[in-house]
């Protein structure tokens, strides 16, 4: 059974409110404090980016902020996250591929 959360998240793109979805995708993406809605949040986001360039755009910024992080801390990933992520851009921002 889905949760308001759920399903609130699947009505608003359907209802042509892309940036309202986006909004609320960001925010539960950012909430450290909820993990229970990652899986929803990132299912979501990765549907909407078909569709909606922002959100591509969004999953970008949020992506080499991650990995920008990983870099600063010294990260080591693994060989087959620096293979389907590109290991140059990767290393562009700090990252160790091993």
């Amino acid at each position: 059974m889905p949760t308001d959360f759920a399903s609130q998240l699947f009505a608003t793109p359907g209802q042509g409110r892309f940036a309202d979805a986006l909004d609320m995708i960001l925010a539960s993406f950012k909430d450290e404090d909820d993990s229970s809605r990652f899986f929803i949040t990132m299912f979501a986001w990765e549907q909407m980016v078909q569709d909606y360039a922002p959100a591509r755009e969004a999953m970008r910024v949020e992506r080499d902020a991650e990995v920008r992080d990983m870099g600063r801390n010294g990260a080591a990933l693994p060989a087959h996250v620096c293979a389907r992520a590109g290991s140059a851009h990767l290393r562009s921002f700090g990252a160790r591929c091993v």
